[in-house]
């Protein structure tokens, strides 16, 4: 029946480097199990009456520094477009109140925070979604699943991808303009 759900994120630098590569292997993580299609196909079948392929709820993740967010008068928003019967949720997050933490106590928190905001939007516009996904089902199965990640329950290959290659090619040429002066 294909996958419902769709989650992406967005991040502004984070400080250093070592904080980009937890917060770049938590939301790593966190997306990629959300966005698992075996696990969207083993439950579709409760959530929606018609066979669809339909992504019904998109979620982007923001994760932008307080200062941004405040001078930029920056908000979540949540908004349902009618023609693609599709609810798009894009989540303002404080990038520094994870900045410094441990990874797990990241990916705790975060994953706290991107339920707690799923939950009060999909709730909200579950009139609106309810030809296409059932929200009284889908909640106890995504906070069954946001547990399992909180929990680090799935395989963690975030070292293997090339997101990670990225950071640290990135990583490495900074230090080399910085050490030649350019």
């Amino acid at each position: 029946m294909g996958s419902f759900l769709s989650i992406t994120s967005d991040t502004h630098y984070a400080k250093d480097i070592e904080n980009v590569i937890k917060l770049a292997k938590v939301e790593h993580y966190i997306t990629k199990y959300i966005n698992d299609m075996k696990w969207q196909e083993s439950i579709s079948a409760q959530l929606r009456e018609i066979d669809s392929y339909h992504v019904s709820v998109s979620v982007i993740l923001r994760l932008f520094r307080r200062d941004i967010i405040k001078d930029s008068n920056l908000k979540s928003i949540t908004r349902y477009y009618k023609a693609k019967q599709r609810l798009r949720i894009d989540q303002m997050l404080d990038l520094d109140a994870y900045l410094d933490l441990p990874e797990n106590e990241i990916r705790k928190r975060l994953c706290d925070d991107i339920f707690s905001y799923l939950e009060e939007m999909l709730k909200k516009y579950q009139k609106l979604l309810h030809n296409n996904l059932d929200v009284t089902i889908l909640l106890p199965l995504l906070r069954e699943r946001i547990e399992a990640i909180k929990n680090e329950e799935f395989l963690d290959d975030f070292y293997e991808t090339q997101l990670y290659q990225r950071i640290i090619s990135t990583e490495e040429l900074k230090k080399k303009i910085e050490s030649e002066g350019v």
